[in-house]
């Protein structure tokens, strides 16, 4: 395929090389799994356009034992501080918080929110 690129004067891409992993884990995969209901909630954002071409996000907070979606939340913006007040709603509501939050390392969590 590569000759026939060149032949017809084709740009050839290289070939992407995985990167090796220089880093270790000492965390116990067992301590990572959701062991009882509360124990573990997720977090996580997702982008959508309208038809009309404005943002609409949604924060979405799930019960990973159980599997069970506890919010969420619909909004053309969502800061940190909402973020947290959606948190502190859902702890009030439920009558328990989680002993972890599990999250993607993304922007939108990147905050100096006191």
């Amino acid at each position: 395929m590569q000759r026939i690129w060149r032949e017809e004067g084709l740009k050839v891409t290289p070939k992407a090389t995985n990167r090796s992993r220089t880093g270790s884990s000492d965390t116990d995969p067992k301590r990572l799994e959701a062991e009882h209901q509360n124990h573990v909630f997720v977090i996580d954002y997702q982008d959508h356009q309208t038809a009309t071409g404005r943002r609409l996000r949604y924060l979405n907070i799930i019960d990973e034992f159980t599997r069970e979606v506890l919010v969420v939340e619909v909004a053309r913006s969502i800061t940190a501080d909402k973020t947290v007040e959606v948190l502190e709603k859902l702890v009030e509501t439920r009558g328990l918080s989680p002993d972890l939050i599990r999250s993607d390392n993304g922007a939108e969590l990147t905050s100096h929110a006191p």
